[in-house]
């Protein structure tokens, strides 16, 4: 499955990734494993594991993608979303404002009321 692109940049959009910590005395919201390697840490976790972070010889966490989920369906960024918008607004702004939402069309009616 390929990752989908941002409809403003085009870069693959991030995995939504959890993050999942090992602990040897099962500390509260640890599992109590001691992986050494990224495979021992996948047949820990219900995920993929896509990044693994070291403290001396064992892992101490590991970044679990689900293996279908991104941070959003169209952006890789809330910087390149509001780009976007601002993009789209812009290019519809001809002879007035051709595409917004329903609040600003309930707004603009209130203020051309006044």
């Amino acid at each position: 499955m390929k990752p989908p692109l941002c409809r403003y940049c085009g870069n693959p959009i991030p995995k939504r990734t959890e993050t999942v910590w090992f602990a040897k005395s099962g500390a509260p919201g640890r599992l109590d494993a001691d992986p050494h390697t990224k495979a021992e840490a996948q047949r820990l976790t219900n995920g993929r594991v896509v990044y693994v972070r070291r403290y001396g010889e064992s892992i101490a966490y590991a970044s679990v993608w689900d293996g279908e989920s991104y941070v959003s369906p169209y952006f890789c960024s809330d910087v390149d979303a509001k780009r976007f918008g601002n993009a789209a607004a812009a290019m519809m702004e001809g002879d007035g404002p051709k595409i917004a939402m329903p609040a600003f069309w309930t707004a603009r009616k209130l203020q051309d009321a006044l």
